[in-house]
């Protein structure tokens, strides 16, 4: 059996198959990603994400402007397959396969290439394999890979590593300029995937004058203007973050108090002993840490000292061209747009060590052969044999483990118990956890898990809000929202279990806790809808609204209520803004065009044809409610040939149906009558006489 690393140069013809290599390994070790379902954020940024429904113009399938590129993949995965996880987790696993097979080519060429790495030319392919095999199967990497979302990070990734691929075949190109044009177009693409990406442009240089210049002056007197172009791409993310910094102040996502800054910093410190430790010993993995911040200086008092002599250690072995330093301040600086000065939600997550791993690995696997490389005395052709073998050894460990920690995602609610498990205080997993159970209408066992959740959280209830919010100034990771969102769990629990007056007593709970958020608002609303209560639902709608006028959803709800009221006027009004919002939604089209054909105070005609006419199309002929409201538009509007006409087929098609035994269309408005009230409106229709109908009978299905 062949050994990589130990026969390279004997064996030219095994070292063509290495990249083969890995994607057998990469199919191997992510076989059982496929079965993988939806989880978490999955849920809310692509299923239930209306952006993504349509693939053009391509503009309108982006979300965030700075991750337009994964927008569109999600978009494309959509119109190619619907919804079908199968798809998404392929689109995954080939970016990830893409990069690993780059990775490989970067460090082949770089370590056969460079004037700096002779000493690990002979070496390079089983070197270079060895790194990327470690890379690709790493369990860490799930996070990235099997949970789609993550996307953004497996892309970035690719096209980051594309970048430096490019850059390291110029040098040996008979038309370099090709390549570094390609490097500069893959690394302005880049900036749309994820934020990081920023960081390609320094990276790509230091790589430059550590590898291949013999100084920083050659460097930029040699490749200067191809240095000032790649920084140049940094202007097209400016303009992307200009794009979506409204909306990123408005989810306050941009300014943090000065002392939650240096509190989130010194959490790194402690971030990055976390991630090494996982580099080497990915187990056990936890998709949702909630890792806490620090209070003080003294929780970190040995682990922020050692962070900062390695981080400036580093900075100066750079700055004197070292190997060792590269990879070592890849690693910081790739981390550094959410390891630093700027506060996320969560201070850990596994995939933003997608990238930073392959530094560490290639230091561990190429600075290991390094060192036993100096030993002079056959133990060192003894010891490069060993080192070898527990690196293929471990690549099978990798593989294992990745293929076990995909079980874990095989659904929401195997996921969220396994978070539970390793972080018992981590109360979003609660959350989580229950939401989960109410998609699956496991109303007890939801309502037991929020109860546990709120057991476990401080108790805010009957805590004024304002002393709340001075608590969570002084305390940031004092879990408001978790409590929130919580009882928000609880009371949709309640809903599925009937009992109505316990889940409004914990929406107003939630709403009191949380009250600018709008969701919870809008469920109170649906809540006091129910038990008849309709003003306050208005008015609880009407609140959620102001907080977020872009959902469809309560836009609709409104509607309804106030036409219900016979409020005509204000419930066209949020008709017509939730069918902008969601052109697709047929059941805000039926209602919208049947006010505007049979409501007199609010009678459009020819509009009313113009909402109506999609109706059919989107039902294929097959909707006799369909019909019915096309007629009424049509008479509404004086075309009265075209009413009689649209009225006798909905007839036709109603008694087709009932021959075929498929009533399923026909009886989805009042199936009994519903034919014999289409029968008394071609009666008004042939008279010349439009249809109306009173305004407090105005909600109908299609």
């Amino acid at each position: 059996m062949h050994v990589p690393g130990t026969l390279d140069a004997d064996a030219p013809r095994i070292r063509r198959w290495y990249p083969l290599a890995l994607v057998g390994l990469a199919v191997l070790a992510w076989s059982n990603a496929f079965s993988c379902a939806f989880i978490f954020d999955d849920r809310t940024m692509i299923v239930s994400n209306p952006r993504l429904h349509q693939l053009w113009p391509p503009w309108h399938a982006v979300t965030v402007p700075t991750r337009w590129l994964v927008d569109l993949t999600f978009a494309l995965n959509h119109a190619l397959g619907g919804f079908n996880p199968a798809d998404f987790h392929l689109t995954n696993l080939a970016i990830h396969v893409g990069a690993g097979l780059l990775l490989y080519g970067a460090i082949r060429r770089t370590l056969k290439e460079s004037p700096a790495c002779t000493r690990f030319r002979p070496r390079a392919d089983g070197l270079a394999f060895l790194v990327s095999a470690l890379w690709l199967v790493h369990p860490v990497q799930t996070e990235s890979v099997t949970y789609i979302v993550q996307r953004a990070e497996a892309l970035m990734g690719l096209l980051m590593l594309a970048v430096f691929y490019a850059f390291v075949r110029s040098l040996t190109a008979a038309q370099p300029d090709r390549w570094r044009r390609l490097a500069w177009a893959l690394c302005l693409l880049g900036m749309g995937t994820k934020e990081v990406m920023v960081v390609t442009p320094f990276l790509l240089a230091l790589f430059d004058a550590t590898f291949v210049a013999d100084s920083w002056r050659t460097t930029v007197r040699t490749r200067g203007r191809f240095h000032a172009a790649m920084f140049a791409t940094l202007l097209g993310f400016i303009a992307l973050l200009a794009c979506g910094v409204a909306r990123a102040r408005d989810d306050g996502g941009l300014f943090y108090g000065e002392s939650l800054r240096w509190r989130y910093l010194l959490t790194q410190s402690q971030a990055m002993f976390h991630y090494l430790r996982l580099s080497v010993a990915p187990w056990p993995l936890c998709l949702d840490y909630r890792w806490p911040l620090v209070g003080t200086w003294r929780d970190v008092a040995w682990q922020a000292p050692l962070v900062a002599t390695l981080a400036v250690g580093s900075l100066v072995g750079a700055c004197r061209r070292r190997l060792w330093a590269f990879p070592v301040v890849a690693f910081f600086v790739i981390l550094a747009p959410t390891s630093s000065l700027m506060p996320l939600p969560d201070a850990v997550f596994e995939h933003r060590l997608y990238l930073p791993l392959a530094a560490v690995l290639a230091l561990l696997t190429i600075g290991g052969d390094f060192l036993i490389g100096r030993i002079r005395s056959g133990m060192g052709r003894v010891l490069r044999v060993a080192a070898t073998v527990a690196l293929v050894t471990a690549v099978g460990g990798f593989a294992a483990l990745t293929w076990l920690r995909n079980t874990d995602y095989r659904d929401e609610e195997t996921m969220w118990r396994d978070t539970i498990e390793k972080r018992p205080d981590n109360y979003r997993a609660y959350v989580g956890l229950a939401t989960a159970l109410l998609a699956d209408n496991r109303g007890t066992e939801a309502l037991a898990v929020s109860r546990a959740a709120l057991d476990r959280l401080p108790r805010f209830a009957g805590v004024p809000v304002d002393e709340i919010e001075r608590r969570w100034r002084a305390q940031p990771s004092l879990p408001v929202a978790e409590y929130a969102m919580a009882s928000h769990n609880a009371g949709a629990a309640c809903l599925v279990l009937n009992r109505n007056p316990e889940a409004l007593a914990y929406f107003q709970e939630a709403a009191r806790v949380l009250p600018r958020v709008a969701w919870i608002h809008a469920s109170a609303a649906h809540v006091l809808y129910a038990e008849g209560r309709i003003e306050e639902a208005i008015g609880a709608w009407r609140t959620s609204l102001e907080l977020n006028p872009r959902a469809p959803r309560v836009q609709t709800a409104l509607a309804v209520a106030l036409a219900g009221q016979g409020r005509d006027r204000e419930a066209l009004e949020h008709y017509r803004e939730a069918l902008r919002l969601d052109p697709d939604d047929t059941f805000v089209r039926a209602q919208l065009a049947w006010i505007l054909a049979t409501h007199a105070e609010v009678c459009n005609g020819p509009l009313a044809v113009a909402v109506a006419e999609p109706l059919c199309e989107a039902a294929q002929g097959r909707s006799v409610r369909a019909f019915d409201i096309l007629a009424a538009a049509y008479a509404a509007a004086g075309r009265q040939a075209d009413a009689i006409q649209t009225a006798e087929q909905a007839v036709k098609l109603d008694r087709l149906q009932r021959q075929s035994g498929d009533h399923s269309t026909s009886n989805n408005y009042m199936a009994a009558t519903l034919i014999d009230a289409i029968g008394r409106r071609l009666e008004l229709y042939r008279a010349g006489q439009p249809f109306r109908e009173p305004a407090t009978n105005s909600f109908h299905r299609l």
